[in-house]
């Protein structure tokens, strides 16, 4: 079944599993990394997000009132969403919490830990600059028929625990951050392979804004170096990238 990941700028990601598409952490609006915004998504089966920073929680409000998209979060964004009419009993509002797994369609989706400090920025924060609890950040494995495993590691720190994602979720392609700063750099992204040990790399969360550069190209010679066996992945924002049967 064929598998497309498309890095939308940022931590944004849409990933197509034989045309079930799911969007994390859809930060589109704002990201002048992405051309597609989210009014131009008229279909969308699933979001995941990581964590209620404003870069991902992002545009997830609007998406979910536009399509019919499902959402799956941590127990606290459930609630919030719950709150503003999308309930809980819908079927659309979909909690998970560390260790928890479901199936909705043809993706088997796990959440797992992240090492971040986070808060819930969603419809209040623009004008009223009130924000609420998010139940800390997270990660997420997705798993396709074909049974390839893609974790997403959201926003977060190298932590000795990615030993065991590796274990117990064997990862073909990580996404992990590389911007420093506010997650892991780039030295930490290396270390992380030594844990993770995926066949492909796609680094996110870099050069967006002033705080977060890396000099990408020196990052694939180090990545390249540490690590020979491992593609590294660089798409371009919108570009679709092909995951080989």
């Amino acid at each position: 079944m064929e598998t497309i990941i498309k890095w939308l700028g940022h931590s944004a990601f849409e990933i197509i599993v034989g045309g079930q598409n799911i969007l994390l952490d859809p930060w589109l609006n704002h990201n002048e990394l992405s051309e597609r915004k989210a009014k131009d998504f008229k279909k969308v089966d699933l979001i995941a997000v990581s964590h209620g920073h404003v870069d991902h929680f992002g545009d997830t409000m609007e998406i979910m009132r536009n399509t019919e998209a499902k959402l799956i979060c941590t127990p606290i964004i459930s609630w919030y969403i719950d709150l503003r009419g999308i309930y809980k009993t819908s079927g659309r509002n979909i909690a998970l919490a560390h260790g928890g797994t479901v199936t909705l369609g043809n993706m088997r989706i796990s959440m797992v830990n992240a090492l971040h400090p986070t808060a819930l920025f969603a419809d209040e924060w623009p004008l009223l600059k009130q924000y609420s609890q998010d139940g800390g950040a997270v990660g997420y494995v997705i798993r396709t028929p074909d049974d390839h495993s893609i974790y997403f590691a959201g926003d977060t720190d190298i932590f000795m625990d990615m030993q065991l994602i590796e274990k117990k979720y064997h990862p073909d392609v990580a996404i992990l951050p590389i911007g420093g700063r506010f997650t892991m750099d780039c030295e930490s992204a290396i270390m992380a392979v030594d844990m993770l040990k995926p066949k492909y790399l796609i680094p996110m969360h870099y050069n967006t804004h002033a705080e977060i550069p890396v000099d990408v190209d020196k990052f694939v010679k180090d990545m390249k170096e540490a690590h020979p066996d491992v593609s590294v992945i660089i798409p371009n924002p919108g570009e679709a990238w092909y995951l080989e049967k």
